[in-house]
């Protein structure tokens, strides 16, 4: 029945991944919390869940447009069931909006593979990865993808390095602008957090975070085996952008697993790859009584690791 349901792109569908998604959100909200935060909080929440909604949406646009899997809605699918097997990403508007303009940036960095525009796409997603470090600082090591991209594939040009350094310059002049304006201490502040820790003490301390994170990179080690398979029978202009996925995958873990105190709605920043790869996975399963049994098995295990998160 999922199958049926999610291989094709369709409206309804659509509609019922916003539908779960919602139903979802409303169930993780405490009852005691929702008369606490007032009708600001109550703004920032529902922002926030658009927010993230927006970002599923246009990752499943960015999949298609630029043929990264067949038509069909799995990928969408795998990023809303993660995020009810993550819903702390759902109180966290600061790492939404930061996932939401790191996926316009790879966005353009993967349509760089037309070889059009190539200037004024580096400089968009650099421009998107600086937004997206203002709401959380360690996204700034996803500049790593860019200069990838720069070395591997625009390297002939030498000005292409300095697109980078320019972007920092005009986001930084503004930043400080607003600052001496504001005086907020917002520059000093998002320094001062700067800090790379690895605690797996910590990340044991929370068995049911522990058991979850652990079935989400079983998940995740079962897609790339099932890419890493199927790697060699794609063409040249796919191996491009396959590794640029698997460049945002290492900085997204490592992102995760360096963050001093366990921040599980950091997980978000890998859906982007993840789902892809998952995707693909999907598709190239022929059988289709193995794919609706996997699929079946994978949404009953996440609603009940979600169910005891309540």
């Amino acid at each position: 029945m999922i199958t049926s349901i999610f291989n094709k792109t369709r409206p309804i569908n659509y509609i019922i991944l916003f539908t779960l998604l919602l139903i979802f959100f409303i169930l993780y909200q405490n009852v005691s919390f929702i008369t606490e935060i007032g009708v600001i909080g109550w703004i920032v929440k529902i922002g926030s869940f658009l927010l993230l909604t927006a970002s599923l949406f246009l990752m499943h646009f960015i999949y298609n447009r630029n043929n990264l899997v067949k038509d069909n809605m799995y990928g969408a699918l795998f990023s809303t069931l993660f995020c009810v097997l993550f819903p702390q990403i759902l109180d966290s508007p600061k790492i939404i909006s930061s996932l939401f303009f790191l996926v316009l940036a790879f966005r353009r960095l993967i349509s760089l593979r037309s070889k059009l525009g190539v200037k004024q796409k580096i400089f968009d997603s650099c421009i998107f990865i600086l937004l997206a470090t203002l709401f959380y600082p360690l996204a700034f090591l996803f500049f790593g993808v860019v200069f990838y991209v720069i070395i591997f594939q625009t390297s002939f040009d030498f000005r292409n390095w300095l697109i980078p350094f320019i972007a920092f310059f005009i986001i930084g002049v503004i930043v400080v602008l607003v600052e001496m304006i504001t005086n907020s201490g917002f520059v000093f502040t998002t320094i001062d957090s700067l800090s790379f820790q690895f605690n797996f003490e910590l990340l044991k301390e929370n068995k049911l975070q522990f058991l979850i994170l652990i079935f989400y990179f079983s998940l995740l080690l079962l897609f790339l085996f099932s890419s890493f398979i199927t790697f060699g029978s794609r063409s040249v202009n796919q191996h491009s952008v396959y590794n640029i996925l698997y460049l945002i995958l290492i900085l997204s873990i490592v992102i995760f697993a360096f963050e001093p105190v366990p921040n599980y709605a950091l997980i978000s920043y890998s859906f982007f790859p993840v789902v892809i790869l998952g995707s693909n996975m999907i598709e190239s399963i022929e059988k289709l009584w193995i794919k609706e049994t996997f699929l079946i098995i994978i949404t009953l295990l996440i609603f009940i690791l979600f169910g005891f998160q309540l």
